[in-house]
């Protein structure tokens, strides 16, 4: 019998419904970001996110 808790999860894969689906959200949040940036000066009024870095501890190189 095998274990659930380590059993790797399997890919799914999207339809090409769903794709869709998502790249009509990204073209449609991009086409409100151009239109609220007026005048056109303006950079385009949308945020990209970062992932959150942790900084390591600087190694101690004094001994």
């Amino acid at each position: 019998m095998s274990d659930p808790l380590n059993e790797k999860p399997v890919p799914v894969k999207p339809t090409p419904e769903e794709k869709k689906k998502v790249i009509e959200k990204k073209e449609d949040t991009l086409d409100e970001a151009l239109d609220e940036s007026f005048p056109a000066s303006d950079p385009v009024a949308i945020n990209i996110t970062s992932p959150i870095v942790e900084k390591l501890p600087e190694p101690d190189h004094k001994k």
